[in-house]
């Protein structure tokens, strides 16, 4: 366990902003996730989790908080079943589960973070989840302070949620997925599968298209300066879809169950704010759920603030209200 004090969060995280945490611990076991706990508990400390930084915003303020980073990277394989450390890079999971011809998660390559964020973000892209092939989560209770499986369902994974981004108690240290070694691959939106038409559909060509689908749309999402999605698709009921759909024909949707999920790109883009430039900050003119740190010299609140006048911009002209996909932390 690596203990460094006083410690700017700005480093840390894709947007290159953030204030002062009080205590930055790097944690290399069990034992030193236990540690850890203790540790925070007799500081009389909250903790946060980070992954690659990806998927949240850190306020500008100095934070009396203890950041743990996990470097938990093992990925290991037993028939159709990996199990990886929260440390893992998400889309080095992905490229290894299409290598090894299993199914399941192919359409979600490309996702910024680790695969401790996925089960707590129930990441998903292109009509899969992680919610449909998660089998099983290893966490540590910081109440009961021991370590503990969780199976699928005890996670109550819903869109973009689950128990763990409801309560701070927990603490993803592993995952477990089960993929499908017999399976045939079902391309659920449109725009997919125009790109794949006439070309032989397989994990590594699904992969590599939407590989190249996100480039276009996000841009690289490896340097400084932007979380990718920062909302949420938003859903809705069916009574209010057919409501927008008389008034906006042309809307955008992709059925889910029972409800209709709305392209949060779209609404953004209806409300004038694609491509907006500010001082510090931008909206992409490829996606607008992206926002962006372009000179990097912006603060949280500036992106705090920009996100808050497009919540408000969506919400006056479609009355929708649109929710953060990135964690907020000091806010």
């Amino acid at each position: 366990m690596i203990v460094k004090k006083n410690v700017s969060i700005s480093q840390f995280t894709n947007f290159g902003t953030g204030g002062i945490v009080d205590y930055f611990i790097t944690l290399n076991s069990k034992p030193d996730l236990k540690k850890a706990t203790l540790f925070t508990k007799e500081k009389g400390l909250k903790y946060y989790l980070l992954g690659s930084g990806t998927n949240v915003l850190f306020s500008d303020n100095k934070m009396p908080i203890a950041i743990f980073k996990l470097s938990n990277h093992s990925i290991i394989l037993s028939k159709n079943t990996i199990s990886a450390g929260a440390g893992v890079i998400w889309d080095d999971l992905v490229k290894f589960s299409v290598t090894n011809k299993l199914q399941g998660i192919e359409c979600m390559s490309g996702i910024p973070g680790t695969v401790g964020a996925a089960p707590i973000q129930n990441i998903g892209a292109y009509g899969q989840e992680v919610s449909e092939v998660l089998d099983s989560v290893e966490v540590y209770d910081t109440v009961e302070n021991k370590f503990v499986t969780f199976t699928n369902k005890n996670c109550e994974l819903k869109y973009r949620d689950s128990l763990f981004k409801r309560t701070n108690r927990y603490i993803v240290y592993s995952a477990k997925f089960k993929l499908n070694t017999k399976f045939k691959i079902d391309i659920k939106y449109d725009s997919l599968k125009e790109k794949l038409r006439g070309k032989e559909i397989t994990l590594k060509s699904v992969r590599e298209e939407i590989l190249k689908i996100r480039k276009e749309k996000f841009g690289d999402l490896t340097g400084k300066g932007t979380a990718g999605s920062f909302f949420k698709n938003p859903v809705v009921s069916a009574r209010k879809f057919s409501s927008l759909l008389k008034l906006y024909p042309d809307m955008p949707h992709f059925k889910d169950g029972s409800k209709y999920k709305l392209f949060g790109a779209w609404l953004i883009e209806q409300t004038g704010w694609k491509g907006y430039k500010g001082n510090n900050v931008s909206v992409s003119d490829k996606n607008p759920l992206v926002l962006k740190n372009f000179t990097g010299h912006a603060t949280s609140q500036e992106i705090y603030d920009l996100s808050e006048k497009i919540i408000k911009s969506v919400s006056d002209k479609f009355d929708i209200a649109l929710e953060r996909e990135v964690n907020l932390v000091g806010f």
